[in-house]
């Protein structure tokens, strides 16, 4: 029982921990998006800038920043870029210079198309796409903020590492074969296909992956988020909200402080540290272990089992299909469930079963709890 009083003191440690990382990494994002919580509002008219065709046997990279509005970066074969810029929220008159301003038909329109550019240069061998808002502190008026304007920005052209900054909206990226980085404070972050480790950054919207390869890290505060068809490792610290995963390929590393987390088809070892929330598996070929506070662990194991849990008041339940594993059980006051031919010990340490399943394949099943429920079949 000694392991699992100071599980109770490393779970308390790290519900401290990841709350603390997840806050700060939600401050960082919002000092990005200008520190100011900005209010777009719509407008009937789009100012179109000139598409930008660039060399793209020059770079090396591509950096995107902006505030409100969308990002879409799509793969295609060839030797040069496009870049298309959309703004919405600024009134025109005449045409418009990728680096340049809209024209207005008035002085305070010209003001706030002067507030807000959006500008391509290349800095070395990086592509930068970048929304500028004002310069100076005095700029940032009620005014020139209930006036922020949407940027629909659209890059197509052959894959290079991609690092995009945005604050709220969406992001899109489509067979992208290189690393890709995110960091986005709301909205919705969407990634298909291509290969490359991913590293995503959210604070509070949705995340979708789907037939990707490569590492993936992800880092989201509250989220609504869907894998499917991954094929490397995933590291996840999903501090609340929901996370699906479906045919995973690799070592998956998840740490959830309430929310659901549900996994199917997944083949690999997983790892995870809960709080408050619920882990449910199906039809994993692999190892199993983790360590939860109060949040339910429910697995589905096919083959042979390796499974080490640890838990304070969670309540277990493994199923080992078709499995002769040995199983070492202990619940100090939740007690023990387990099929009949083993024989359940109950003393002043709680409950505890050592014995093995009847099933065809090997392994190890080892939970061990302070008051949760443990049922094993």
């Amino acid at each position: 029982m000694k392991s699992a009083q100071k599980s109770a003191q490393r779970s308390s440690r790290w519900r401290s921990e990841i709350s603390t990382s997840h806050l700060l990494q939600a401050l960082s994002l919002l000092i990005f998006g200008f520190g100011i919580n900005l209010v777009p509002l719509a407008y009937s008219q789009t100012v179109e800038y000139k598409p930008l065709v660039v060399d793209a046997k020059m770079l090396q990279s591509i950096q995107i920043r902006g505030v409100e509005g969308s990002v879409t970066v799509r793969h295609k074969a060839g030797e040069t870029l496009t870049v298309r810029i959309r703004q919405k929220g600024a009134v025109s008159s005449g045409k418009s210079q990728l680096t340049g301003t809209a024209d207005a038909g008035s002085d305070s329109q010209k003001k706030i198309n002067e507030d807000w550019v959006a500008a391509v240069q290349s800095k070395g061998s990086r592509l930068e796409v970048q929304v500028r808002g004002p310069q100076l502190k005095q700029e940032w008026t009620a005014k020139s903020l209930a006036k922020t304007p949407e940027f629909t920005i659209e890059i197509e052209g052959p894959s290079l590492p991609l690092d995009i900054g945005w604050r709220g909206g969406t992001v899109g990226i489509q067979s992208w074969s290189a690393p890709i980085h995110v960091s986005l404070i709301q909205g919705k972050i969407q990634i298909s296909k291509g290969v490359g480790d991913s590293s995503l950054m959210l604070v509070d919207g949705q995340v979708s992956i789907d037939a990707r390869g490569g590492r993936t890290t992800l880092q989201v505060y509250r989220a609504k988020t869907t894998i499917d068809s991954l094929k490397g490792d995933l590291v996840a610290h999903h501090f609340s909200g929901e996370l699906k995963l479906s045919k995973i390929q690799g070592t998956s590393y998840i740490s959830s402080h309430q929310g659901a987390v549900q996994m199917t088809g997944v083949r690999g070892r997983v790892e995870f540290e809960f709080d408050k929330s619920s882990l449910k598996i199906e039809n994993l070929l692999g190892e199993l272990k983790g360590r939860s506070s109060s949040g339910s662990v429910q697995a589905e194991i096919q083959g042979e089992a390796e499974v080490r849990i640890i838990t304070e008041s969670a309540p277990v339940t493994i199923q080992a299909i078709d499995s002769g594993a040995f199983l070492q059980l202990s619940s100090r006051d939740g007690g023990i469930t387990v099929p009949p031919h083993l024989n359940v010990v109950r003393g002043s340490n709680g409950s505890q079963v050592t014995g093995r399943l009847k099933g065809r394949t090997s392994g190890q099943v080892f939970v061990e709890s302070l008051s949760g429920l443990v049922r094993v079949r």
